[in-house]
């Protein structure tokens, strides 16, 4: 029985292996009295928020298709209909934009298996969605409409994956040998190859090498962002996030928090090592594993942030919240690296994906049950403008 821990999306979505791989929930809410649409977001600097989500649905649905376990990917359309996956259920699902269900998909070709592990997905072209089964190694295309359009293969041994309005792919490897979480609390960072292809049918080329992950609860990992021709990669080894072009040319930095950050506190370590336990399939696994992270001492800091993301203006946003939070902490910035502001969601929100105007995440709301929630922000016209200026400049 042996834990490692590895990435592929923001905090809190690991593949855990103890024995066999199985993915772990999405970040367990510290205040459960409250529904976040019953409790006010804030927003300072030139970033808005409206106080109240436009849409928080999810363990009370009215069908069984508006209940979720273990949320670790979304995306909106542009129609305002939500596309939701849940690795645990096994199903991906369309949503009207109040959170009404539309349709759910449980598997790729008509007749085919049904999906054996759907961990991420992205909106890559158009309103089509594109589905990664990591278990089966496979990618799935599907229309605005749910409706099946194609399978490809997926790369080969990889721990994350992001894609552009525009089509372009970026990949995460992962180490061809997983090693167990050293009891020492020491943790090597392996490179491994980002790849990135023109096109998801594409093959991935490799344009750089970069840190993985250190295997220990709260470890500094790799986190993604695309936009249409830049590339966002964070390593949390610092405050900053740095910019490329597809071909793996460096373009800027974007500080995006401080170096020096406190040491966790006990309570956000207990809850980090909840976020990596929790998808584990049976209780028993469960209770083995948190037995074995706790073993491992407290990292003398916490990560720098935890997620990064890129909107289609070309704003950056970084999640710098840390397990043990009552609320969600971003950090918005022009491609250029102008700080927007900050925006505080009240409650332990997992960022599923940031647009133009909207921040689409997922929190717990009971044992075993988590809600979608949905908030409208708005920057000013003139940093819009300016952000969509940097970003065709650099096409």
């Amino acid at each position: 029985m042996i834990p490692i821990l590895v990435p592929y999306g923001a905090r809190s979505r690991w593949i855990v292996t103890i024995g066999f791989v199985a993915l772990t929930t999405t970040a367990c809410s510290r205040d459960r009295r409250l529904l976040a649409s019953q409790r006010v977001a804030t927003a300072t600097g030139a970033v808005r928020v409206d106080p109240r989500p436009v849409a928080d649905f999810g363990s009370d649905g009215p069908t069984t298709e508006g209940e979720f376990s273990h949320v670790t990917a979304g995306t909106r359309l542009s129609t305002g209909q939500l596309v939701i996956v849940d690795p645990r259920l096994k199903r991906v699902v369309y949503f009207d934009s109040s959170g009404h269900p539309i349709r759910t998909v449980t598997g790729a070709a008509p007749g085919a298996a049904g999906f054996k592990a759907p961990v991420w997905i992205g909106r890559c072209s158009g309103d089509s969605v594109l589905v990664w089964d990591a278990l089966a190694d496979s990618l799935a295309l599907f229309d605005a409409a749910g409706r099946f359009v194609r399978q490809f293969g997926a790369p080969k041994n990889i721990a994350q994956l992001r894609c552009s309005a525009d089509g372009a792919l970026v990949a995460l490897g992962a180490p061809r040998i997983a090693h167990k979480a050293s009891l020492f609390g020491l943790s090597n960072r392996e490179l491994v190859p980002l790849g990135v292809s023109a096109r998801y049918s594409d093959s991935l080329h490799t344009v750089k090498f970069v840190p993985f992950v250190e295997n220990r609860p709260l470890g500094r990992a790799t986190f993604l962002a695309i936009n249409k021709g830049e590339l966002y990669v964070g390593t949390a080894d610092s405050g900053v996030v740095n910019g490329y072009s597809l071909d793996g040319n460096h373009t800027g930095t974007i500080r995006v928090s401080s170096d020096s950050t406190p040491a966790p506190t006990a309570s956000e370590y207990s809850a980090a090592i909840d976020e990596i336990v929790g998808g584990l399939g049976s209780k028993s696994d469960r209770d083995h594993a948190r037995a074995y992270f706790e073993r491992i001492p407290r990292p003398n800091a916490v990560p720098p942030y935890s997620g990064i993301f890129a909107s289609p203006n070309g704003t950056v946003w970084a999640d710098v919240s840390v397990p043990g939070d009552s609320e969600a902490v971003l950090h918005s910035f022009s491609s250029s690296g102008q700080s927007l502001g900050e925006v505080r969601l009240p409650a332990d929100v997992t960022i599923l994906e940031i647009g133009t105007d909207y921040i689409l995440g997922a929190y717990k709301a009971g044992d075993d049950l988590e809600r979608i929630v949905v908030y409208r922000i708005k920057l000013p016209s003139r940093l819009d403008a300016r952000a969509a200026t940097l970003v065709a400049q650099r096409q």
